[in-house]
């Protein structure tokens, strides 16, 4: 499984955080780097303030999965900090230029619709 390579930018070939040279090897910093990419394609050609709200929001990422894949395992995570990261990814999405909007045909509108037609059948 390689790194996916953002198409409108470049993404480094040794990953240095706070100083620290980062094992690019492992699943995390993997799917760290997946996250940047899908990101930078998505915004384009990121100025360095998107560039660090992209680094920030692939932090969050990769630490609300590992929190989601305990939830799977049937372990207890905490539901406070699981909260405030999530609501920091959002913010952070929203500064980015992402809206909270889900595409036509999506779970979240295929549930809006059906609760809608719900209510009106009710009335």
């Amino acid at each position: 499984m390689g790194v996916k390579k953002a198409t409108n930018c470049h993404l480094p070939d040794t990953l240095v955080i706070g100083g620290r040279k980062i094992d690019k090897r492992t699943l995390e910093a993997r799917r760290y780097l997946t996250v940047c990419g899908d990101l930078a394609d998505d915004v384009g050609e990121p100025s360095a303030g998107q560039w660090l709200l992209i680094h920030r929001i692939a932090a969050l990422t990769v630490q609300l999965e590992t929190m989601d894949a305990q939830v799977a395992q049937g372990k207890e995570v905490d539901t406070s900090k699981y909260s405030n990261l999530t609501s920091t990814l959002i913010r952070s999405l929203t500064t980015l230029g992402f809206k909270k909007q889900a595409k036509e045909g999506s779970p979240a509108t295929v549930i809006d619709s059906h609760a809608q037609a719900v209510r009106e059948a009710q009335s």
